[in-house]
């Protein structure tokens, strides 16, 4: 979550590296954690939909709020102009492209951070079918993961070869595509959660570090607009980076600043959302430009977009309606 973040900081650098892993990572460890239930899809779906919902409202709310404000100032108030906007964020909303598109003569504007919501609940349907589908075929485990593998590559290629020639809405193809990823999570249980040879980490790191080369010399990966550049590196770095990363968090973890970390994780799609507000709402390049360029102050950015988060995730923990929002149980 917080390469998330810093993602969206705009250092080409820093883009280069985290988007080798950074939202699969999301969906590998979802995968670690999947369940062939209709009940448990459905419970992750609703909760999915709440908070895509709530976030996109909170944050037309917000901004329609913003812009009466603005135009009260400069004695210029329109109401059209606060219709339109609504009219642009329900359209955004409805067809969910992460990228500005035109389709069926309608254009639709970014929804921005939020496809996240949208996407994963494509997955979680699509790796749900697969699995079931793979189970059916052959009560053999070796045979159902080969079956479910390979529906897996089938379904993320229809994704990739069709992305360029026609945008569904809704993020069907970012769904399809990132589902190969739900499934490597859910074979590769043993190789995340257990301990392993220390050239699995040796190969992992060497995979790794190509993929960052890659990325940072040329186009670098994206699960939102089905883009991979690399597609077999980006597919092997994706998952050399989500091992190491686990790896050495499962020993950081029992200090204090590892809590505080575990604490972020559970809670990140409070943090998603509460990032999307601030991202959505606050001009951040107009802002930090008035106190010059430089490293400092884009690390004093990071900090308080990420202490904006803590905010809401402590808000999230107290507050009845966001805890059912976020489905939240403590």
């Amino acid at each position: 979550m917080l390469c998330i973040i810093a993602g969206h900081m705009g250092s080409s650098l820093i883009n280069g590296i985290v988007f080798t892993f950074h939202v699969p990572i999301f969906f590998i460890l979802c995968g670690l954690f999947f369940k062939i239930e209709k009940g448990n899809l459905w419970n992750n779906v609703k909760k999915l939909f709440k908070a895509y919902v709530f976030t996109l409202l909170f944050v037309l709310i917000l901004d329609v709020i913003k812009q009466s404000l603005r135009m009260i100032l400069s004695s210029a108030f329109s109401l059209d102009t606060l219709t339109n906007l609504c009219f642009e964020y329900v359209k955004s909303g409805l067809f969910c492209f992460d990228t500005e598109t035109e389709i069926f003569g309608i254009s639709a504007r970014s929804v921005g951070a939020i496809w996240f919501y949208v996407a994963l609940i494509w997955a979680f349907l699509f790796s749900f079918i697969i699995l079931k589908e793979s189970e059916r075929i052959s009560k053999n485990k070796a045979v159902s993961i080969g079956v479910s593998s390979l529906l897996a590559v089938i379904l993320w290629l229809a994704a990739y070869l069709t992305t360029d020639i026609l945008q569904i809405p809704l993020l069907v193809q970012a769904g399809a595509g990132t589902v190969i990823f739900i499934i490597s999570g859910y074979h590769l249980k043993s190789l995340y959660l257990n301990k392993q040879p220390i050239w699995i980490g040796i190969c992992s790191l060497i995979l790794w570090a190509i993929a960052i080369y890659f990325s940072i010399t040329g186009r670098h990966m994206s699960a939102a607009r089905v883009l991979y550049p690399n597609p077999i590196l980006n597919f092997l770095g994706a998952i050399s980076a989500t091992w190491l990363i686990i790896s050495f968090f499962k020993r950081f973890t029992c200090h204090i600043p590892g809590k505080g970390l575990e604490l972020f994780g559970k809670y990140s799609m409070v943090a998603l959302s509460f990032h999307y507000i601030e991202k959505n709402l606050i001009d951040w390049e107009k802002l930090t430009g008035r106190f010059g360029e430089g490293l400092l102050i884009n690390i004093l950015a990071f900090l308080v977009k990420v202490s904006w988060c803590c905010l809401g995730i402590f808000l999230a923990r107290k507050i009845a309606p966001l805890k059912w929002v976020y489905s939240i149980k403590e």
